[in-house]
């Protein structure tokens, strides 16, 4: 019976698996793709008990569990008749022991690699346990807990828990971490590795349960990705940073990890354009290779009866009377989709503090009090921590922020749109406002306001000596726009080009890298250099290239009466159809 079982099963989840892989791994709709994956999991299980005798194709059916048995038979069968093991005593009037034939073994081989594998499994949630319980951890929203571990190169989530080691990553890098990390966390999708795990434990056997496991890893993901690049961070920068982290990572097993090696798929989804709702088309062909594969492994009502013990089989009969008429399948839930917090907040808030403890109770230097009023500032280049402090005074005075949007520039050196949606405690009053620069690359001033009493206010200047440091720090972000200048045109020109259809490879160099001893060398190889002159020269090498100077088009004979001196970086660029393109950057 367990043979017939495992390997109805197996055909389930084989069908299922490469109906998903085929059809719906590269879409887009990830969170329909989750819920998918988990019906194929609930269907492949269950599907085999549940009587469906005049469901789908009869005949093809009946002929299916008529010869299903014929096939298994050929092996001998994992659990024999009790009256086929010999209990005859031997001559020397001892008892004999039972003959093990090739089932038997079968049965052993099976048991011993599924004991392996949940070892192994057991193994690795001890030393996940181990590391949570020795090291302090920190409490933020819904529930999610931070820890900070100086051994972990890559970071990881593991239910409610982020494990990464700041030291090793810049301010950037960690906004992205922690925002992927935190959505593996509130979605619970260490749910699914673990369902998956089990799965690939109880069929060790089948390579579709191994197929199936990488699915699921892969599409939570992507999962995460779309909720990094969802909350404004910029692509290309996204990339890199998981480029940089997934050449260190030694993720623990059973984890979501930020640099998960698959990252060649991850880049794809993230590169690839929505899907159109025609794919639904797709989803139905799914649903129908279900409809289609049960036929063939849903069991007749008297094949569920004799399968349990005898003393059970009137209660069976019974309940398989009830379900007779069942026409449809099990459908798994859809999670409910979860908006996530831009930013972490505190766990839960304080009571408000006296107005004669609130002065010593600010903690952030863009919070400042003035008689019973609790003056705020976001800043130009305020960092995730920084607006979490910021929060953190504000709910100690008895109200709410919420951010519901915030981009920052290409390189994440400063805001370039917020929106902040602020709360009193009571829920007397409530305010929504925004601000925004002009394009991308810019920065916005900032945006402040005030908590008073029972009320909120957006958008009011505070008092000094906070609106000073207000406005030196607009003044510091404009200045990393300008050091970042060459950066941003640069962005700019490479999304003109992605508008355009133009995909290129490219490398930049400082002008640094064609002075020195191999100057001549170095303008020989690449066609472009420093001449003896000291201008820039680009040779008839790269006659057909298109030229551009500081993100606009440009000419070779231009180019070559530019000082050299004024030249901070250039780019060459090689499309797929070998056109090359020359970018001048200057200071």
């Amino acid at each position: 019976m367990l043979l017939y079982y495992l390997l109805k099963v197996s055909l389930l989840l084989a069908a299922l698996t490469l109906g998903y892989r085929w059809l719906i791994q590269f879409e887009t709709f990830s969170g329909i793709n989750r819920a998918l994956l988990w019906l194929n999991v609930l269907a492949a299980w269950s599907l085999p008990w549940i009587p469906l005798a005049s469901w789908g194709p009869v005949e093809v059916q009946q002929e299916f569990h008529r010869t299903l048995p014929e096939i298994v038979n050929a092996v001998p069968t994992v659990a024999p008749p009790i009256a086929a093991i010999s209990l005859e005593p031997v001559s020397t009037g001892t008892q004999g022991t039972p003959v093990w034939e090739l089932a038997d073994w079968l049965l052993l081989i099976y048991l011993v690699g599924a004991g392996i594998m949940l070892a192994r499994l057991l193994y690795h949630l001890g030393g996940l346990f181990r590391m949570l319980w020795r090291h302090p951890v920190e409490r933020l929203e819904n529930g999610v807990s931070m820890l900070r571990h100086k051994g972990t190169l890559s970071p990881f989530s593991f239910f409610h828990w982020v494990v990464c080691n700041p030291e090793k990553h810049t301010p950037a890098e960690l906004q992205h971490i922690l925002l992927h990390e935190f959505e593996h966390a509130r979605k619970g999708h260490s749910l699914d590795l673990l369902l998956a795990e089990i799965q690939r434990i109880l069929l060790w056997f089948n390579p579709f349960a191994w197929m199936h496991q990488r699915l699921v890893q892969e599409n939570l993901e992507y999962l995460a990705d779309r909720a990094v690049l969802d909350h404004g961070f910029e692509r290309k920068y996204y990339q890199v940073s998981l480029l940089k982290t997934v050449m260190r990572t030694n993720e623990p097993p059973l984890t979501n990890s930020f640099a998960q090696s698959l990252l060649k798929k991850r880049i794809k989804m993230m590169n690839r354009k929505p899907s159109n709702y025609w794919v639904a088309g797709k989803y139905a062909c799914l649903l129908a290779t279900l409809y289609l594969s049960s036929a063939f492994v849903a069991p007749y009502k008297s094949k569920i009866v004799v399968a349990v013990p005898e003393a059970m089989q009137p209660v069976v009969d019974a309940l398989m009377t009830e379900t007779e008429t069942t026409k449809g399948v099990p459908q798994a839930e859809t999670p409910s989709p979860i908006l996530p917090e831009k930013v972490v907040e505190p766990v839960a808030q304080e009571a408000r503090v006296p107005q004669s403890d609130t002065a010593s109770a600010t903690k952030s230097k863009w919070t400042q009090m003035k008689g019973d009023t609790l003056f705020w500032t976001i800043p130009a280049t305020a960092t995730w921590d920084e607006i979490s402090v910021i929060k953190g005074d504000f709910n100690k005075f008895g109200a709410k922020m919420s951010i519901n949007e915030l981009k920052y520039d290409p390189m994440q050196q400063f805001i370039t749109s917020i929106v902040v949606h602020t709360i009193s405690g009571g829920g007397g009053s409530s305010g929504t406002g925004n601000n925004s620069s002009d394009d991308a690359y810019s920065p916005i001033k900032g945006y402040s306001g005030y908590v008073l009493g029972g009320g909120v206010g957006l958008g009011q200047l505070p008092p000094e000596p906070l609106l000073s440091r207000y406005n030196q720090n607009y003044q510091e972000a404009l200045a990393l726009k300008k050091a970042h200048e060459s950066e941003y045109v640069e962005d700019k020109l490479m999304k003109e080009f992605d508008e355009k259809g133009i995909q290129m490879g490219r490398a930049s160099y400082p002008s640094a890298f064609f002075e020195g001893k191999n100057q001549a060398e170095k303008l020989e190889k690449l066609g472009v250099g420093k001449s003896i002159d000291n201008k820039l020269q680009i040779t008839g090498r790269n006659m057909g290239a298109v030229f551009y100077l500081d993100g606009q088009l440009s000419s070779m004979q231009e180019l070559n009466t530019l000082l050299f001196d004024k030249v901070k970086q250039i780019v060459i660029g090689e499309d797929r159809q070998d056109k090359k393109y020359i970018m001048i950057y200057t200071n």
